[in-house]
């Protein structure tokens, strides 16, 4: 039987952990202050330091459908999903119903880093 995430709290750092489907502890780090195109991301996920990277698909999915704080509204969050000469996103509109698609790697969108 799957286990559904849980919010775990806030870690020390501020960053906000949780529990994905396999059960693993994951934090959640700050969003990016701005916009940016899917290779700044990865290299400012790599600037925070050891362990931070992109979320893959499922566990952006997996924190938007359980409300993890720290999402905002009408924004998109980049995944480390590639699909041909795109990269996927998620995010939340208006009506708290999540969405998903693919931009360009050049696109802005924005980025919460997660660390195992």
């Amino acid at each position: 039987m799957e286990k559904e995430p849980r919010d775990l709290g806030q870690s020390e750092g501020g960053e906000q952990t949780a529990e994905s489907k396999e059960g693993v502890k994951i934090e959640w780090g700050a969003e990016a202050s701005e916009p940016m195109d899917w290779l700044g991301t990865i290299v400012w996920c790599t600037n925070l330091g050891e362990g931070w990277r992109l979320p893959t698909s499922d566990e952006l999915k997996t924190a938007l459908e359980n409300k993890t704080s720290g999402f905002t509204k009408n924004k998109r969050y980049w995944t480390s999903y590639m699909y041909a000469n795109s990269r996927s996103w998620f995010g939340i509109d208006d009506n708290d119903k999540i969405i998903a698609d693919y931009d360009k790697k050049d696109s802005k969108n924005y980025c919460r880093p997660v660390k195992d």
